[in-house]
């Protein structure tokens, strides 16, 4: 049965030439990629799940389990996309600040960089094998949406039904994409850098521990009126 998701790619720039360059140091440069992807694996949280990996790629998505979930999930999906850009960028650093290898591997890893492309829409979601597989046009959507014209190697992307959906922090962008087969996609974008993924995270984390206090000291002010109204 098909059912409303969001799609997420997350995918590492410079892959191909960064393994082709490097050839006669692939144990260590499928290293360096594997290191790099398990550090945004470890920040995938319910409601996302994996759907399956694509060389220098994690295709993710998350299913409409309910109405009334749905829409704090895409809050929660959301939130999630800048962690997987910070998460990239600081396993990154910390690989590249101990590194003491002069294999061309090791020497270039800092040339590669994350893109994260989202979209919204429906797929038809079953099993081959023990693998879990989705199909649909939104599903080819997503995936060419990483042939864009976007200038930069390092971004969030989204598409606009994932836009209108989903909480990202940040200005976006707006962008057309033209594709033959499927026309123009209309799209968000913002480039990143780590220091403005920390910022802006910081900035959402002090603007909800603002509302929560705010929250409190209501609560407190109106329980207290309550009683004095009684006594």
């Amino acid at each position: 049965m098909q059912n409303e998701m969001v799609f997420i790619i997350a995918d590492i720039s410079g892959y191909t030439k960064y393994m082709l360059d490097n050839e006669s140091a692939l144990a260590h440069s499928q290293g360096i990629i594997s290191e790099l992807l398990n550090a945004v694996i470890k920040q995938v949280q319910i409601p996302i799940r994996i759907a399956k990996f694509e060389g220098d790629a994690i295709f993710l998505f998350s299913e409409k389990r309910s109405e009334i979930s749905w829409g704090n999930d895409g809050k929660l999906i959301g939130e999630s996309l800048p962690k997987f850009m910070l998460a990239f960028d600081k396993k990154l650093d910390a690989l590249v600040s101990v590194n003491s290898c002069p294999c061309g591997g090791c020497k270039n890893m800092n040339l590669l960089r994350l893109k994260i492309i989202a979209h919204k829409g429906i797929a038809l979601k079953y099993k081959m094998g023990k693998f879990t597989e989705l199909s649909g046009k939104d599903v080819i959507i997503v995936h060419r949406l990483l042939k864009n014209t976007i200038p930069s190697n390092k971004y969030i992307m989204l598409s606009e039904a994932a836009q209108h959906f989903l909480n990202v922090v940040g200005d976006f962008t707006l962008g057309i994409e033209k594709y033959e087969d499927i026309g123009d996609i209309s799209v968000y974008y913002q480039l990143y850098d780590e220091a403005k993924v920390e910022f802006q995270l910081k900035k959402k984390n002090m603007k909800d521990v603002y509302f929560k206090k705010k929250w409190e000291l209501n609560y407190l002010f109106e329980s207290s009126f309550t009683k004095k109204t009684k006594t």
